[in-house]
């Protein structure tokens, strides 16, 4: 059976289907193991999440790059990160080095379609849902840094799913 995407893609984008696509679970069928299963549902759920990316690239960049469009200098702010740093703060960093070693494994265990649904799920509930929403009324100098470099960093490794 022949599916037509075309309205799936006018709908809810090009990307949103070629994450659908990419993770798509496939039956265990020995007859046919090309066959894959297609929810409208995943589509839906993918088109958030990229929303969600959008929406929370907007809100870093407004909040901490501002209006000069000033360049960021990865090693700047390494380098101005103090000591003093918030639980929320090295929470994250710890959880962001986690999630880098699993990447590195998965990578030369050649598992780069099950290292991409781990690395979505990490940016939206772990960077978006907790530590951005924990971070909105600090204007913490080093928050803003760890924020940054937070951000920058989780983009970086989700590039190769979402270009």
């Amino acid at each position: 059976m022949v599916k037509d995407f075309g309205e799936n893609i006018a709908t809810y984008g090009s990307d949103a289907m070629r994450l659908v696509l990419l993770f798509a679970d496939k039956y265990d069928d020995i007859d046919n193991p090309n066959k894959l299963r297609f929810d409208t549902y995943k589509i839906q759920e993918y088109s958030h999440l990229l929303n969600k990316i959008r929406n929370a690239s907007r809100y870093v960049y407004s909040k901490y790059i501002g209006q000069d469009n000033k360049k960021i200098k990865i090693k700047t702010l390494i380098d101005s990160i103090e000591n003093d740093t918030t639980d929320y703060d090295l929470w994250i960093v710890h959880s962001i080095k986690t999630i880098l070693d699993d990447y590195e494994y998965q990578l030369s265990e050649n598992n780069v379609l099950e290292l991409g649904p781990k690395m979505l799920s990490f940016f939206k509930d772990t960077l978006c849902d907790k530590y951005l929403e924990s971070t909105k009324l600090n204007t913490d100098k080093n928050t803003s840094n760890v924020t940054i470099l937070s951000f920058i960093f989780v983009l970086r490794l989700i590039k190769p799913y979402i270009p």
